[in-house]
């Protein structure tokens, strides 16, 4: 069936070329195009210690729509990362974008250092000239793709419904060549589904006419879940300061974004011994098969092939490698309770071995489809994020270049699963199946 020469799931570019933020008093004569910087009003209004990020010019471009910098305002505590992450074990990489990002590092983002903005419609939509074969539509809710399906063996889409709302009259745009859905990974599967195109029993049961049975649609849903220590903290931070609007909640400080990252790998959470430990727990010889079984919320043969390449590929490829399975993130735009400020130190999984899925309940693209994304299902998955919180109190209290703006004691407990010194806060963010 010629299903993938008529619809192509896209992602946005990732070949993106940079342009650096450059101030002329913080230019090296060396390499003046090697080095990104922050902008100096941020640099002298917060103090920033340590020497200023540098980015290597052999994994940047200097041209291109989409700008990358650092933010316009940033914290002093920051400026201490990469040397806390080092005193606690951590490497600090000298370029995380030269095709290798683990260790600790600066991350920089894609704000435009002129006016600090961060739009992929101010890179690629705006500086086009009008034309009549592009129209984009606020506000327009994709209801379902319309096939020819005369054909039962090559099902050719004819057009794209859409509405602005669940009570508007439905809209159609013909298609002469093809439909490209990037939905993401949560609203792509909705418009397959919608349109016809999904597990068979899960179209009949939300009352959709099945127009082709394909499984996995939906399914293989990975999330990087992550939870980390909360701590009170005797500076500033991004909420507190929003909150008090002490600097006017200008562009420059709304700009700035946690920046402040370590990718990890097994070696560095579990230490060596623990890592072959929990390799070869994963490996026994029904581990694999358990897993199926009892994790693939699916009958289908595909769905549960689909499921065992990706796990070999994890166990076999990723871990046995250098590739971080633990990201770990300094968060300074929680609040804390009674007015206290307070800053985050996370972990998030990156690969992990338990897999959801999404899928709707009824034939109406405005009723909100089902996501169960089995979240700590493998026992792996909870074994390296526990390991990987281990590292947060150490990096938090016990390496002196970040525990002094922290105060002794953390904030009160608001989980069942905390420690009496902590208060684990949960951030998910997905990801592409």
């Amino acid at each position: 069936m010629a299903f993938s020469s008529f619809i192509t799931l896209a992602c946005p570019p990732s070949a993106l070329r940079y342009i650096h933020t450059e101030h002329p008093q913080h230019q090296e004569t060396a390499q003046p195009r090697s080095r990104c910087t922050l902008p100096h009003s941020a640099q002298a209004a917060t103090g920033l210690a340590g020497p200023l990020p540098r980015v290597h010019a052999s994994s940047r471009s200097t041209n291109g729509p989409i700008h990358v910098s650092y933010p316009g305002f940033e914290f002093a505590t920051v400026g201490n990362w990469t040397g806390t992450l080092a005193n606690a074990g951590v490497e600090v990489t000298p370029d995380a974008y030269g095709g290798e990002n683990y260790g600790a590092y600066i991350a920089t983002n894609s704000i435009n250092p002129a006016n600090r903005t961060r739009s992929s419609r101010s890179g690629y939509i705006d500086p086009l000239p009008p034309r009549d074969n592009l129209a984009v539509l606020p506000n327009a809710t994709v209801t379902r793709i319309i096939f020819d399906s005369s054909n039962k063996d090559n099902l050719t889409a004819t057009a794209v419904e859409w509405a602005s709302s669940a009570d508007a009259a439905r809209e159609t745009i013909k298609v002469r060549k093809e439909v490209i859905i990037s939905s993401g990974a949560m609203g792509s599967p909705r418009v397959l589904m919608h349109s016809g195109v999904g597990p068979s029993d899960v179209l009949q049961a939300a009352g959709v006419d099945v127009q082709v049975n394909l499984p996995g649609v939906g399914q293989h849903l990975q999330d990087h879940l992550s939870s980390g220590l909360v701590f009170q903290t005797n500076t500033d931070t991004a909420a507190s300061l929003y909150a008090s609007n002490a600097n006017g909640n200008t562009p420059i400080f709304l700009s700035h974004v946690n920046s402040a990252v370590a990718y990890v790998n097994l070696t560095v959470v579990l230490g060596a011994d623990g890592e072959a430990t929990l390799k070869q727990q994963i490996r026994i010889a029904n581990a694999l098969s358990t897993s199926v079984s009892t994790l693939v919320p699916s009958s289908d043969h595909t769905v549960k092939a689909g499921y065992e390449a990706i796990y070999n590929t994890t166990l076999n490829t990723m871990f046995l490698s250098g590739v971080a399975q633990i990201e770990i993130l300094y968060q300074l735009m929680d609040s804390g309770s009674n007015g206290t400020n307070v800053v985050a130190i996370q972990a998030g999984l990156q690969h992990p071995f338990s897999h959801g899925r999404i899928y709707i309940t009824s034939n109406d693209p405005f009723v909100e489809p089902l996501i169960n994304l089995q979240y700590l299902a493998h026992s792996a998955d909870i074994a390296i994020l526990r390991e990987g919180l281990k590292l947060a109190p150490k990096i938090g209290r016990s390496c002196p270049r970040l525990s002094t703006r922290m105060a002794v004691s953390t904030i009160s407990s608001r989980s069942s699963t905390t420690t009496s010194h902590s208060t684990p806060i949960t951030r998910r963010r997905r990801r592409m199946p």
